[in-house]
């Protein structure tokens, strides 16, 4: 197993990529929420060789992900009626605010702005045509890895329609670009797209899918890393395929059912 998933990691090590601050509007932090962190850290220990640190029950056992040295994202409990997934958290400079806009322009605030002393003020949101996703507004670097190997690569919305990117634009003053393989998501005041929208006809989804956020996390060999999910108790959904770009992906879900995304990247 350890043959296998280095062939898809750099080599473990404590040194850590070069850390990034991020801006008001760029996806600054992951979570999944799922049934059993201790197990899911097992899982994501094996899969992508993250290490773990569960902060312990005054903190509802949230639990740490990091890969060699870098924090990538986090592990939180779903609750009874919720649907294992990864979340992602984008960054703003004033919570409160941006869920006000979030209400104005047709979406719901789940969690409303919630303050985590000396760490940050979060949110969880829903867009109008029910795609979930949270915000953060912190000081601290958020995670440390990000369009890296053996981090976040970026993130995906799956939409019914182009038209869902306006609510997005009125709330983060996000930008759209058209390409072949789709749409490119960037910040207001960022030229680097940070993710990407696919628009998908509803009569044409596959069973289950449904307008979401996907966060993809980035290898450099996908059928070596599909492979090792799968014996790991992971359902393959889609893929490994070539998008019209070039791009090597596949979307998977983890043992609970948390779903997410792979990207191949070069070493």
């Amino acid at each position: 197993m350890a043959n296998d998933q280095q062939s898809y990691l750099p080599p473990y090590g404590p040194e850590a990529t070069v850390y990034r601050r991020f801006i008001d509007g760029e996806p600054c932090w992951v979570e999944a929420s799922v049934i059993d962190p201790v197990k899911s850290a097992e899982f994501y220990r094996q899969l992508f060789n993250w290490d773990s640190e569960a902060l312990g029950p005054e903190f509802g056992n949230y639990t740490l992900l990091s890969y060699r040295g870098a924090t990538v994202g986090a592990l939180g409990y779903a609750g009874p009626q919720q649907q294992p997934w990864w979340t992602p958290y984008f960054k703003t400079s004033d919570a409160r605010a941006l869920t006000q806009r979030v209400e104005t322009a047709g979406g719901s605030v789940d969690v409303p702005a919630t303050e985590v002393p000396g760490v940050t003020i979060f949110a969880v949101c829903t867009a109008p045509d029910g795609a979930g996703f949270a915000v953060s507004q912190s000081d601290n670097e958020d995670m440390q890895l990000f369009r890296e190997t053996g981090g976040v690569d970026s993130v995906t919305l799956l939409a019914d329609a182009a038209a869902a990117f306006d609510f997005y634009e009125t709330v983060f003053g996000w930008e759209l670009t058209s390409t072949d393989a789709g749409f490119r998501i960037s910040a207001a005041r960022s030229t680097l797209p940070f993710g990407d929208m696919h628009v998908m006809d509803p009569a044409l989804r596959p069973a289950g899918a449904h307008p979401s956020w996907t966060v993809n996390f980035a290898v450099t060999n996908i059928e070596a890393c599909a492979k090792l999910a799968a014996e790991l108790g992971a359902m393959v959904h889609i893929g490994p395929m070539t998008m019209p770009d070039g791009v090597r992906t596949a979307f998977l879900s983890d043992p609970d059912g948390a779903g997410f995304s792979i990207v191949e990247k070069g070493d």
